[in-house]
Parts: structure tokens; sequence; C-alpha cells
């Protein structure tokens, strides 16, 4: 839903998926949530919610896909590349799957990404 730009819908059904969750076990969901308050302009929701998954991670947010995305639509790019390196070489099973997901869109338009992600769809 948010690569359509129903971004209200798609807060509305990851927090409903998320609420589905055991509790202080981070998912693919968590991260997804992430991006979607991101994309629907909610960037204070976003973050804080990456401050949760963070903590309860450790002190360090998880190598996901969804993760990155998310920090790239909030304009921390280069924390965003990085982690999606990571997601990568730890063959995050959501972005080996879809690793042309709308979601990656932005991040792709830098040619390391773009390298990365084009990689994964050789494989």
């Amino acid at each position: 839903m948010v690569a359509m730009g129903q971004t209200a819908q798609a807060v509305t059904l990851e927090e409903r998926q998320v609420a589905l969750l055991p509790p202080g076990r981070i998912e693919e969901a968590h991260g997804m949530l992430a991006y979607a308050y991101a994309k629907a302009g909610r960037a204070e929701s976003a973050r804080a919610l990456l401050e949760t998954i963070k903590a309860r991670s450790g002190g360090r947010l998880p190598a996901t896909g969804a993760i990155a995305a998310a920090l790239e639509e909030l304009g921390d790019h280069e924390p965003a590349v990085a982690l999606l390196a990571e997601a990568i070489a730890r063959h995050d099973s959501w972005l080996v799957q879809f690793p042309r997901g709308a979601r990656y869109d932005k991040l792709r338009k830098d040619p390391r990404v773009a390298a990365m992600l084009a990689k994964l769809e050789r494989k």
C-alpha cells in the first residue's frame, strides 16, 4: 500500500500487524511500520519506533532492508546505505526475495546501492 501512495492505510495495517506479534521480538513488520510512518510524513513516530527497535536489539538497529528504507526516507542516507549493505551480507530474506521493491527506489539512486541491488537480482 505504501508503494501505491496509500500511506495512511499502510500505517494502519502495519500497526495491526505489529500489535499481533509477540512482545519483545523484532520482526520485519517493525521495520515496515517505521518505513510507513516515514512515508506518511510521521518522522517523529518513525524515529521513536526505530529507537525502540534499537533498544530491543541490544543498542543497534538490526540490518534489514525495511529499516534501511525507513532511514533513507528520514534523510539518513549514509546510515541507510551501510545498513542495507549489512542486510545484503546477512542475506536478509525479504531483501533477497524482493530487491526491486519500491521501498528501495530512493536508495537505488545511489550508484553504490544500485550496484548492490543489481548484484542481488543476478543471483
